[in-house]
């Protein structure tokens, strides 16, 4: 977004994206943002978000270059993180504010830990360590406490 104020939208991207799905998605972004800003640079999507190396390295190198070229001209005064955190509380707005305009209910109890929910009002039970899996510290604590 350095080069482009405005042009990416980076409300849009999933800044903690996982699957290869997820980072595919941010990928058709980058694309079409990209598409958008004059810069015809076929992006290897399917290589990236599959953790190719080598599509991973050209595009890195490509992205260099890049911002040797347009950088040095408007980096001044870019505050990349802000950007980023102010995208990442726009994100969580949006998906709030989407899922409160349309509200699902559990059907079950158990439906009711696998929603979205940050603060789920009945968090799921935690069950003791099997025995093969506590610790020696455990073990003698307990041993004392007999």
């Amino acid at each position: 977004s350095m080069p482009h104020p405005g042009k990416v939208p980076l409300h849009r991207l999933d800044f903690s994206a996982k699957l290869p799905a997820q980072r595919l998605k941010n990928l058709r972004l980058l694309e079409k943002t990209l598409k958008e800003c004059g810069i015809d640079n076929p992006l290897p999507s399917d290589g990236i978000a599959n953790s190719s190396f080598q599509d991973t390295y050209e595009t890195l190198q490509f992205f260099h270059s890049f911002a040797q070229r347009n950088g040095p001209r408007v980096h001044v005064g870019y505050d990349a993180s802000g950007r980023r955190r102010a995208a990442q509380l726009q994100r969580e707005r949006l998906l709030l504010s989407s899922s409160s305009s349309n509200p699902t209910r559990p059907t079950s109890r158990t439906a009711a830990h696998t929603t979205s929910d940050p603060f789920p009002t009945n968090p799921p039970q935690t069950h003791a360590d099997p025995p093969h899996m506590v610790s020696h510290e455990a073990k003698r604590s307990a041993q004392r406490d007999d």
